[in-house]
């Protein structure tokens, strides 16, 4: 769903990312939910994880869309009524962010994922 995010700017399929493994594979001193422990960095380890793994498919319902915050807060007005889908997660988020009327070239995870992407494809 369409959401803007209070740590992230933005909850899309990239952001999705965070979780895709089991819990197990997580450490760090955040009691029983150990995904926490990417919100210190949170724009990083989005970047980190899709580097290592990015969805084949991206698909958004972007119907409504929270406006402030991801728990709950005010839709869009006007209501988005669009579904935002496509193989390239970064630009199906990027296209997401501009429906928020955010600029995806301030949101750190955003901005520089394919700055990493292309740079790791020229170092092989």
């Amino acid at each position: 769903m369409l959401k803007a995010h209070s740590l992230s700017d933005i909850t899309g399929a990239l952001k999705n990312m965070i979780g895709f493994a089991p819990p197990k594979h997580y450490s760090g001193r955040f009691g029983s939910w150990k995904k926490a422990v990417f919100h210190q960095d949170v724009h990083n380890a989005i970047t980190e994880l899709n580097l290592y793994r990015t969805p084949d498919l991206a698909v958004m319902d972007a119907s409504v869309g929270l406006a402030d915050f991801h728990l709950g807060g005010p839709t869009c007005k006007p209501p988005v009524e669009r579904i935002i889908a496509g193989v390239d997660p970064l630009q199906v988020d990027r296209a997401a962010a501009g429906f928020l009327n955010l600029d995806w070239r301030t949101i750190g995870h955003l901005n520089r994922a394919l700055n990493r992407k292309t740079r790791s494809k020229t170092v092989k």
